[in-house]
């Protein structure tokens, strides 16, 4: 395949091709976290939805300084305990217990500092909202299927700064690659499963019923073939 050399960067000899296709998801993180917003350390910061996205903005709010409150469903039980394990300072389950009840605990009844709403679903906004402090920052970054509907009085109320977060531009990717090279982001922890392009049925149905965090597609392997980590995460 034929590709403009000023399309493409270069990734160092010690980061692995399963580091690698993780880039694209990562350089997301990257855009909302460090482009799009500003985390200060010390700040109390809420990610909700700990899908792939949701656990890499985490990462990179902690390497900026923040304490992490990671937000899911029951159904979600295995990407929590990743998040738990990734350094998540507190993990919720809004199944049961309402986000901004657990966070007005963990700060103090002040709300937090900032929140990024990365399930795109309208409960996981509705929370979102009644999470973040007066005055906060509230970062969307969840595709929602259609029109949202929602109370948008509380970013009037709370005078909240409201920042939409999609994709990536070359700077995303230029941090993307140094994070890479440095190990500062654990991509590893991320991939549950690794496939034959073949079980590409298997890999769709685990991401949506959320028991697998990131599937990766590999080529080389056989037909019906897994790696080591295939099993229900």
């Amino acid at each position: 395949m034929c590709i403009d050399a000023r399309r493409c960067h270069k990734i160092e000899d010690h980061v692995t091709y399963r580091e690698a296709a993780l880039g694209e998801p990562l350089a997301v993180a990257v855009r909302a976290v460090t482009e799009r917003t500003t985390v200060h350390a010390g700040d109390l910061v809420v990610v909700s939805g700990p899908g792939c996205i949701g656990l890499l903005t985490m990462q990179m709010a902690k390497l900026e300084g923040a304490r992490v409150v990671l937000a899911g469903l029951a159904k979600d039980a295995p990407r929590l305990e990743c998040g738990r394990k990734l350094g998540a300072d507190y993990v919720v389950n809004v199944d049961e217990q309402p986000l901004a009840d657990a966070v007005r605990e963990w700060s103090g009844g002040r709300g937090a500092d900032l929140v990024y709403e990365c399930a795109g679903s309208s409960g996981s906004l509705d929370g979102c909202w009644d999470a973040v402090r007066k005055g906060g920052t509230l970062a969307s970054m969840g595709v929602h299927r259609g029109q949202v509907h929602t109370d948008f009085n509380k970013a009037m109320m709370k005078e909240l700064q409201v920042i939409g977060c999609y994709g990536y531009v070359w700077t995303s990717w230029e941090r993307t690659v140094r994070l890479l090279a440095e190990k500062k982001v654990n991509i590893e922890a991320l991939i549950s499963h690794e496939l034959p392009l073949e079980r590409f049925e298997d890999a769709f149905r685990w991401t949506q019923d959320g028991s697998a965090i990131k599937v990766i597609f590999n080529p080389g392997l056989e037909a019906g073939g897994s790696d080591s980590r295939t099993t229900t995460a």
